[in-house]
């Protein structure tokens, strides 16, 4: 569920984005963004989510050898680096996130721009392969010679199109709070799509509304964290009647 700050007069309140329901009020931001980081991490580990989309950059392009067809090689995805700032939360993939779509031979198509109407390769043809190493999930795609696979090949060449980018379903994933910041953890997904994009698939329309907002039952966790600490003011009150009664006894 996304979450953000809003200040209401002298207080820092946290908002659910998709009601604007007041999550609790604080005389500081630091303690707004505290609460926030705590919600962020009670949601440890969510259902399967809807189809999100992340992309890394750039995309290089090997010269064929004679007779062989033109090949795109890069990486989709890049095991521990942390994401931009994708709507109140960042990213990691943890190294085994892919582990179960490769073995299952998930049948996976090279696009462009995630369009399934210009293919320029998939997995179950084998003209697109996919693999894993220390850095990420590798990809090489053999380019067709259709109208799409050499307009590819050209605006990669030129530049134009320069990152590559994975559609994914979220199997497993799950959260915890880093440098005061809610820190998704990507451990298995279910792989759709590889692609050559012209746009970065996020931050605000491909995840932070889609990753979270339909994920808001939990799965029930052994370890979650501490509830979300009560607004300032309660916790005024609170220690004001403990005072109270340690002086009446």
């Amino acid at each position: 569920m996304p979450y953000k700050i809003v200040k209401q007069g002298d207080q820092w309140c946290v908002h659910k984005e998709a009601d604007d329901k007041n999550m609790g009020c604080h005389d500081t931001e630091a303690e707004a963004k505290a609460q926030m980081a705590a919600l962020y991490a009670n949601e440890k580990k969510t259902y399967i989510g809807d189809i999100e989309r992340r992309s890394m950059g750039p995309v290089e392009l090997r010269a064929a050898s004679e007779g062989q067809p033109a090949r795109l090689v890069g990486y989709a995805a890049v095991f521990n680096s942390r994401s931009d700032d994708l709507g109140g939360f960042r990213e990691i993939i943890i190294p085994g996130a892919f582990d179960h779509a490769l073995s299952e031979g998930h049948d996976v198509r090279a696009l462009v721009n995630h369009n399934p109407d210009k293919m320029l390769g998939r997995t179950a043809s084998k003209t697109a392969r996919l693999a894993v190493d220390e850095h990420g999930l590798h990809v090489e795609v053999d380019v067709p010679d259709t109208q799409d696979g050499r307009d590819t090949l050209t605006l990669v060449q030129r530049g134009d199109l320069s990152q590559m980018s994975f559609a994914f379903r979220t199997l497993s994933d799950e959260w915890r709070t880093e440098d005061g910041e809610p820190l998704r953890e990507l451990r298995d997904v279910e792989l759709f799509d590889v692609s050559v994009v012209a746009f970065p698939a996020y931050p605000a329309t491909e995840v932070s509304a889609r990753a979270l907002e339909k994920a808001r039952e939990v799965v029930a966790c052994d370890f979650c964290s501490p509830p979300p600490p009560p607004p300032a003011p309660v916790e005024r009150l609170i220690r004001q009647i403990q005072a109270l009664e340690r002086e009446e006894e």
